[in-house]
């Protein structure tokens, strides 16, 4: 028997491109409403925590299962953009 995960989650952050202000110290979208700025934020403060959580998974998953999935490999790719080596 086949499984098929899918997730299907409301985004409430801004999903395109943000940039910093003059001095460097604010990220911001033009346009975004402040439900969406207070998400982002949130999405901000939380990434460090969210990047380590998906390393330690799929290092995980990897080394029990000894897989190179589309998955791990959707991960490991995720993984690579947060960390500047796109």
């Amino acid at each position: 028997m086949k499984t098929t995960h899918a997730l299907t989650m409301k985004a409430t952050h801004t999903t395109g491109l943000a940039k910093r202000n003059g001095a460097g110290t604010s990220i911001q979208e033009a346009g975004a409403t402040s439900d969406e700025a207070r998400a982002n934020a949130r999405l901000i403060a939380a990434a460090p925590e969210l990047l380590e959580a998906l390393q330690s998974i799929t290092d995980m998953v990897q080394a029990m299962y000894n897989v190179e999935g589309k998955y791990i490999k959707a991960a490991r790719a995720a993984i690579a953009k947060a960390k500047g080596n796109q």
